[in-house]
């Protein structure tokens, strides 16, 4: 079993990260939202990006990351899994304590001006209020002790090539 779980603060390029090595290295792509969406579904929420932070943080605050590691457990149909999008060091340990030394946390560094600059439509569209989420996701879901905890961390500042050369890089490493 081999588990990579690709963690960054906001559109610093976990998509793109675990996207490409879902395509390229042929694993299997789980998203740790998805579980706070079907949540939300289960309770009648609208799964608006607002919504979906509120009800993550309520989740969070009452001991439900161990929950998303286990749910998504679940769905493992290969021995080779990308994981997008863990924010609590408790969904990494859990993942550790089950697998021993098959979990590797790969960090996705962006600058902020390109994290900006990458916001979609339902992003917030002032830099005060889209780096606010920077500040709920470190302080609330302490993501500052996932980022500490990465086995690997590529630069996303320069082209989608250079990055996917850093990619290849750490899957030379791990397999």
């Amino acid at each position: 079993m081999k588990i990579i779980i690709v963690v960054g603060l906001v559109r610093s390029g976990k998509d793109t990260v675990s996207e490409y090595i879902s395509r390229a290295y042929g694993y299997q792509l789980l998203v740790a939202s998805d579980v706070i969406r079907e949540e939300a579904k289960k309770r009648g929420i609208t799964p608006s990006k607002e919504n979906l932070t509120k009800l993550t943080e309520e989740l969070y605050e009452n001991g439900f990351q161990g929950e998303i590691a286990r749910r998504l457990m679940k769905r493992f149909s290969s021995d080779r899994v990308v994981i997008n999008g863990f924010r609590s060091p408790v969904q990494i340990d859990f993942l550790r304590n089950e697998y021993n030394g098959d979990v590797y946390v790969l960090e996705v560094f962006s600058r902020s001006d390109l994290r900006f600059a990458r916001r979609e439509n339902d992003d917030p569209q002032n830099e005060e209020k889209f780096f606010e989420r920077d500040k709920i996701d470190i302080e609330k879901f302490a993501l500052n002790k996932v980022l500490e905890m990465a086995d690997y961390r590529v630069n996303n500042n320069g082209s989608k090539e250079e990055l996917y050369k850093q990619i290849d890089e750490f899957m030379k490493e791990i397999e």
